[in-house]
């Protein structure tokens, strides 16, 4: 468990007077908590009161399309295939690389890829080309073992975080990027957003897309033209958070609610798209995966270190019932 984590639990023990012990000193991702009738153990693995089936099923993205799906609600056009020889004979031939080269021919390029149980946006990519896909997949089979290749949706993401039936804040995402003047080069436009997050210091991402369009850290974007920064909008990839609601409409809360009974979850983050905004017909929302560990750091460096203690508060005071 990240360093804030330990010490968010222990202010809100230290308040509370629980006794809070930490069973790992070195990497500090198990801790158990006492009172003075119950004991729980807290672990980066996830937060208690998810059941660990639950959890798998949730870290599969496969999977939880296919949940998903069976249950009515929205998830993108795709399909998973295996990108890996791991355990070829334990399963039928139609799921293998190939079979997902011939699929992303069937969907059409653009395309979007990630791993059936990638973090934190790994992998996560918009592929334009039959060779770029062959050689992202080639890559990513040296950590994965499968792939989600969906019809990418070009709309509004967002993340919404469920606990106890009730959503306790949603906040949209986007891709970072930097627009053009006219005068400033590419590399002057990216100044700011180096300083601030060092993801984008000798980024991979920004490298082949320089390549791709023939730039350089030189070149002067024309006035409004756009240059993507992040492969994807999750903001451990890059990505950025703009507004954040710490409420949303009943019909919104319903629909998040459902999802996390659906996946058998009390907590949750769900990402997903939007036509416009929150306030869309929930019915036009499109859920991309659910996040059965979903991470509260993002939102407390950007000053919501009330809102996440509470929801901290109310994680520990349910797993002690």
């Amino acid at each position: 468990m990240p360093t804030l984590y330990f010490k968010i639990i222990q202010q809100i023990c230290i308040e509370k007077g629980y006794q809070f012990k930490n069973l790992d000193s070195f990497s500090e991702i198990l801790a158990q908590i006492t009172t003075p009738t119950r004991q729980v153990l807290i672990s980066s693995k996830g937060y208690p009161l998810n059941t660990a089936s639950a959890m798998k099923i949730a870290n599969d993205k496969a999977l939880t399309g296919l949940v998903l799906k069976n249950a009515g609600i929205n998830v993108p056009e795709g399909d998973y295939f295996f990108i890996s020889p791991e355990r070829r004979q334990e399963r039928p031939n139609g799921k293998e690389l190939l079979d997902a080269i011939n699929y992303a021919k069937v969907l059409n390029y653009p395309v979007f890829i990630k791993p059936i149980n990638g973090l934190s946006g790994n992998f996560a990519l918009l592929i334009d080309n039959e060779a770029d896909l062959s050689l992202s997949l080639q890559r990513m089979a040296q950590k994965y073992f499968a792939v989600i290749i969906q019809k990418p949706l070009f709309q509004v993401e967002q993340r919404i975080f469920v606990l106890d039936n009730k959503v306790r804040f949603a906040y949209t995402k986007k891709r970072t990027m930097i627009v053009g003047d006219g005068v400033s080069s590419i590399k002057t436009l990216m100044l700011p957003f180096i300083e601030n997050q060092q993801y984008f210091v000798n980024s991979e991402y920004i490298q082949n897309n320089l390549v791709a369009k023939g730039y350089s850290y030189t070149t002067v974007l024309n006035a409004e033209e756009q240059f993507f920064l992040s492969s994807n909008a999750n903001p451990n990839s890059g990505g950025i958070i703009s507004e954040i609601y710490t409420s949303v409409s009943k019909e919104c809360e319903a629909w998040a609610i459902n999802i996390a009974k659906t996946m058998g979850l009390d907590l949750c983050g769900i990402d997903f798209f939007v036509p416009q905004n929150l306030t869309d017909n929930p019915s036009k929302f499109t859920v991309i995966e659910v996040n059965a560990n979903p991470s509260l750091r993002t939102l407390w460096r950007l000053g919501y270190q009330e809102l996440i203690k509470s929801i901290w508060e109310d994680i520990l005071q349910k797993s002690f019932k």
